[in-house]
């Protein structure tokens, strides 16, 4: 998950977003695998706060600053 903040409107647009999609993967019978999931949040607001790492089926995301995919997918 990639989130690019530019005020707080787009942090809470962020949000939302996410629950929609857990919503939507529990609806449609998906498993997020929360283990393999990463969150970066580039961050371009004056008055930065740390953002708290998001929950997904009780389970903290972890944050990365760099992430490097070695898959490959066609």
């Amino acid at each position: 998950m990639l989130a690019l903040l530019n005020d707080f409107a787009s942090y809470q647009s962020y949000l939302s977003s996410l629950v929609r999609f857990s919503s939507w993967c529990s609806n449609n019978f998906l498993h997020l695998n929360v283990f393999k999931t990463k969150e970066m949040c580039i961050d371009f607001r004056r008055n930065r706060t740390v953002i708290s790492p998001i929950v997904i089926n009780g389970e903290p995301v972890e944050q990365v600053l760099i992430h490097s995919n070695t898959s490959v997918l066609y």
